[in-house]
């Protein structure tokens, strides 16, 4: 994959790089606004989140860089559609659901495709959830759009892909039998790059926009994207300088051959002399072009780094006007009596009752466990109750579209993902979580207390319940979880206050 982003700049049509085009200019097969729809209903199995990653990362493991087909027992397939024989286009992997896959939320889909990636082509963890995300959007907006991918694929993609199925519904009831989902690669794409999977080309002016229809426009997932961009261009920049030492090291063993005097030379030896030289010129012209592409890259990254910046501020000035508005009305002086305006009384509505989330507890064994349900907002009364009634603490985080809590799991507390709309639970997390632990959260990351061996220790966890690092001392397990600044303090199981890095977890 050493050439990677490069090529695509090279060969790819030149709205790759039209970050900026106009609304009204977009694709107009798609609403920008993407939402996905999932189940809501009460499932009769949950799996975790490890047998979830267990799915893709069984395809992952089938990966080879010829053309191949890898399979989940025939569910889940991916089909590895490449052709180095072509230079103008992308390969792709190509993700097909059965008729009898069981997926049935976006973020079991993203998880499976995401330790796809992982497993195939090495990437982190958060860079793995990184693409996924973008790589499910990127196929909802051109979904059936079969014209948008025979203008930027290869034949040997494009021969898999199908008017009525190609990208990925927003309706999960879609997905069996209906998925063709398009994974974006590089020429060569293989393990160990950051741009296997092509970055830059999912990156459509549509899928900005559709991030930036979200509430928050979408301000962290784009922002992870452009620190991706960077370490890819990084990564590009170093293999350049590598070639062009090798280059300049050729062009001066070259000079010293062209200094002998012709005659001195056999007709083979003066043969050689001109077919190195027209490889070290053909490859100085790749160099430069590449030299050039990456440039271009950059400029693309420092503007989305603006458009950011501006967004940023767009959704600072809307929370602080949200804030201001908030706050009531100074009362009038009571000593001025405003004369009443008499206007038509409106048509008498009842208006629209509003509901919020609550937690109905109750006392088991001694240990205080709640049901999340949804009551009227004004009386109380309650509307829609959760089959899962095992949550412990009292305490759920709402992040990412869904709401993060504790509850048991077949004896073991865990991470638990529940729906908003429906209550239900989605997905179990991996590790035993502390029945009694605290639950919060910090720059997007979940903090709860895990169990590892016979030791308690605080987790740092996406979420999406999977875990990203544990503290490097044991902990109680019933400590009190304090941010202050880039540390987490813990109580030890010295009973001394610890101070961790929140990133790594590690002590300072």
């Amino acid at each position: 994959m050493k050439k990677l982003i490069l090529v695509w700049l090279m060969c790819a049509p030149l709205s790759l790089l039209a970050l900026d085009v106009a609304r009204e200019e977009l694709s107009p097969y798609i609403d920008t606004a993407i939402e996905f729809q999932n189940y809501e209903g009460p499932r009769e199995v949950i799996q975790t989140l490890e047998e979830i990653r267990g799915i893709g990362a069984f395809i992952g493991a089938q990966f080879v860089p010829e053309p191949a087909t890898f399979s989940y027992f025939g569910r889940y397939t991916v089909i590895h559609a490449v052709d180095p024989t072509i230079d103008v286009g992308l390969d792709a992997d190509i993700m097909l659901l059965a008729e009898d896959a069981r997926v049935d939320h976006i973020n079991n889909l993203r998880t499976i495709l995401s330790a796809y990636l992982e497993t195939a082509y090495d990437y982190s963890l958060a860079d793995s959830r990184l693409l996924a995300e973008y790589i499910t959007i990127y196929n909802a907006v051109f979904r059936r759009n079969l014209e948008f991918f025979q203008g930027r694929y290869k034949p040997v993609v494009l021969q898999h892909l199908s008017e009525e199925n190609v990208g990925l519904s927003v309706l999960y009831s879609d997905w069996p039998g209906g998925t063709e989902m398009v994974i974006p690669l590089r020429d060569g794409a293989g393990p160990g790059r950051l741009d296997a999977v092509g970055p830059r080309e999912l990156l459509e002016p549509e899928v900005i926009a559709s991030l930036r229809d979200r509430p928050d426009m979408g301000i962290d997932t784009r922002r992870d994207m452009v620190d991706l961009l960077e370490r890819v261009i990084d990564e590009v920049v170093a293999e350049i300088e590598v070639e062009r030492a090798e280059l300049e090291a050729e062009v001066e063993e070259l000079a010293e051959r062209e200094r002998v005097t012709p005659d001195e030379l056999t007709p083979e030896e003066r043969e050689e002399i001109v077919t190195q030289r027209e490889d070290v010129e053909r490859r100085q012209a790749e160099l430069a072009e590449r030299e050039e592409a990456v440039e271009d890259l950059t400029e693309d990254v420092r503007r989305l780094r603006d458009e950011l910046a501006e967004d940023i501020e767009t959704v600072l000035d809307r929370e602080e006007d949200e804030a201001v508005a908030a706050v009531p009305d100074e009362q009038p002086d009571p000593e001025v009596v405003e004369e009443p305006t008499e206007e038509p009384a409106p048509e008498a509505r009842a208006p629209e009752p509003v509901r919020t989330v609550y937690m109905l507890v109750r006392r088991e064994n001694g240990v205080v466990v709640g049901r999340l349900a949804r009551v009227d907002a004004a009386t109380g009364e309650e509307t829609h109750r959760s089959s899962l009634d095992t949550v412990y603490g009292r305490r759920f985080l709402e992040l990412e579209g869904n709401y993060i809590l504790i509850a048991d799991d077949a004896g073991t507390p865990r991470l638990t993902q529940v729906d908003t709309d429906s209550l239900e639970p989605i997905v179990f997390g991996d590790q035993e979580i502390a029945a009694g632990s605290m639950l919060t959260t910090s720059g997007g990351a979940v903090f709860a207390v895990m169990r590892e061996g016979n030791a308690w220790y605080l987790g740092r966890f996406t979420a999406g319940l999977e875990l990203l690092e544990r503290s490097s001392v044991a902990v109680d397990p019933d400590t009190y979880i304090h941010f202050s600044g880039p540390r987490v303090y813990v109580q030890a199981t010295d009973g001394t206050v610890r101070p961790l890095n929140q990133t790594n977890m590690t002590t300072e």
